[in-house]
């Protein structure tokens, strides 16, 4: 099964208010759990992310952690065409290229849907957003065959918390 933390980072990325094109780089946190299936098993954990919002660069970039592996940092870059809505993001840990469609006003998406091809299979990501938090579902498939889902639902928070939710990540484990 691919990573289900690095395909649930992609699905928590995108998408918060939106304001003036102009405005400096903003940083907002979230947290919540995400389930994974696969071959029968269910396995869930709790996720603390972090994302900034760069309208000036037309990009999102994020650091995501997992009670999985507290200490690993997943980082991830989306370059965004806000004319056209639509982004396109490298994912190193799965070594896979992605693009995705975004739903709603620029840099006021409402959702999303996203899709990337690893060597184990392919992965596509449909995510509603709102002003509170998120919830996505990630389909892993492979030769058109489910391989593993995974559910996720995450609420925003003040990142001047992040380094304790970071904390409590490792102690949970």
């Amino acid at each position: 099964m691919t990573s289900s933390r690095g395909a649930f980072v992609l699905a928590a990325l995108i998408g918060s208010a939106g304001q003036a094109f102009a405005d400096p780089p903003e940083r907002h946190c979230w947290e919540g759990d995400e389930t994974a299936t696969a071959a029968g098993t269910t396995q869930r954990n709790h996720v603390v992310g972090e994302r900034t919002i760069d309208r000036a660069a037309n990009e999102i970039r994020s650091r995501s952690w997992s009670e999985k592996a507290p200490s690993k940092t997943i980082e991830l870059t989306f370059h965004v065409d806000p004319v056209h809505n639509t982004f396109e993001f490298d994912h190193p840990e799965l070594a896979a290229h992605g693009t995705g469609v975004l739903e709603g006003k620029p840099w006021a998406w409402t959702g999303y849907t996203a899709k990337l091809t690893t060597k184990k299979g392919d992965v596509a990501i449909r995510a509603q957003l709102t002003a509170t938090g998120m919830t996505s579902r990630v389909d892993v498939t492979s030769a058109g065959a489910p391989i593993a889902t995974i559910d996720a639902a995450v609420t925003y928070f003040d990142c001047g918390r992040l380094d304790s939710r970071r904390a409590a990540l490792a102690a949970a484990r």
